[in-house]
């Protein structure tokens, strides 16, 4: 499977994603955000304000993740991470990107505009390229998606130990975005 979804990585890559995983299990070893200059995170009446930056952690596979809040004239609208660094998680299903918009808000764009507002940080961050992840029958998410210039890879289904598959998920759309 790994090979489908990682055909860009070389063999050192894969190697602590998916042989080296169960090392990182032993251990607890936090991955921290690098330290870099915030931008602006502002368009017209949209704002994104950092709620939190969780660190990375090996023993869990986790990366580093910043949260924020979609602003709209002081109310909040919805939320994004940006999660920053791959693991394979990340590249085959979960993404880069995460969003959810609140239903009174829908349709006003928020979630490509606040997507928009992410590449100068993903950039600075070091990523040349994000994977945004969206379930197939969520045409919304996947206008979205394709509206910031996103091309589908392709939909594959989702292991059944993954989180989004015990809570009804099972297959994911998979674009890619060169930032």
């Amino acid at each position: 499977f790994w090979r489908k979804v990682l055909p860009e990585y070389t063999l050192a890559h894969r190697i602590p994603l998916i042989v080296g995983h169960s090392y990182y299990f032993t251990r607890q070893v936090d991955i921290d955000l690098p330290a870099v200059e915030m931008p602006l995170l502002r368009e017209g009446e949209l704002e994104l304000l950092l709620l939190r930056r969780t660190p990375g952690n090996l023993a869990r596979m986790w990366i580093p993740v910043y949260e924020f809040a979609m602003n709209v004239g002081g109310q909040k609208v919805g939320r994004i991470d940006l999660r920053v660094g791959n693991s394979f998680p990340i590249i085959a299903y979960n993404g880069h990107i995460g969003y959810g918009v609140d239903q009174q808000f829908r349709g006003r764009h928020y979630a490509a505009r606040s997507c928009s507002l992410l590449l100068p940080l993903a950039r600075a961050n070091g990523m040349d390229s994000l994977w945004i992840t969206a379930n197939p029958d969520n045409y919304p998410s996947r206008r979205t998606i394709e509206s910031l210039g996103a091309r589908l890879v392709e939909t594959i289904k989702l292991p059944e130990d993954s989180e989004a598959y015990l809570h009804g998920e099972y297959e994911k759309c998979r674009y890619r975005l060169e930032v």
